[in-house]
């Protein structure tokens, strides 16, 4: 991943659920501090015990439902900021709240399907500060394990598909370089 050499001291992962970023982030980026909320106490327990598993316990801190403001408390850190939360973003990403979003890097996942306009809404509120590039998820292309390669190609093609009614696209937000 691009954004693990990037020097970050910081990780705020906002609906980190069982902490498949979290921790994955944390294993990447060893001087990084990573800060993963969730709304969901058994997601919190299951991302403290991950984070254990994989030896990164010491740096995944856990915390409930993250505040707009909340992000201010970093405004003075190098931070990566991710954000997956069913359409939530459009309420937790507030520039005019939190200032100091200015200088992060964001990777938002977009929920129009749950969130009217939500891709149009946070692409407008960080275009004055951030260079923006959508990523929109096709096919997986991982290798399957042996397992599933003996399962029919629907089945396949299920084990691997998110049940979601239509594209949830990504948002890869850098700070625009100062003038």
């Amino acid at each position: 991943m691009r954004f693990a050499a990037q020097g970050f001291d910081c990780v705020i992962d906002v609906g980190c659920a069982e902490g498949y970023y979290a921790v994955g982030l944390a294993r990447l980026m060893p001087k990084a501090v990573v800060h993963a909320h969730d709304s969901n106490p058994a997601a919190l327990a299951a991302c403290r015990e991950m984070a254990q598993r994989n030896g990164v316990g010491d740096r995944v801190r856990t915390g409930g439902l993250f505040d707009p403001s909340d992000f201010q408390a970093f405004a003075d850190r190098k931070c990566l900021v991710i954000v997956d939360i069913e359409g939530a973003e459009v309420d937790v990403l507030q520039p005019d709240l939190s200032p100091g979003l200015a200088a992060m890097t964001l990777i938002v996942e977009t929920h129009d399907v749950y969130r009217k306009d939500a891709l149009n809404i946070i692409q407008g509120r960080f275009a004055a500060t951030h260079d923006i590039v959508r990523v929109d998820i096709g096919g997986k292309t991982t290798p399957l394990p042996p397992e599933m390669m003996r399962q029919s190609h629907l089945d396949q093609l299920l084990a691997v598909w998110e049940w979601r009614l239509r594209p949830t696209p990504w948002l890869v937000m850098t700070p625009k370089a100062a003038p």
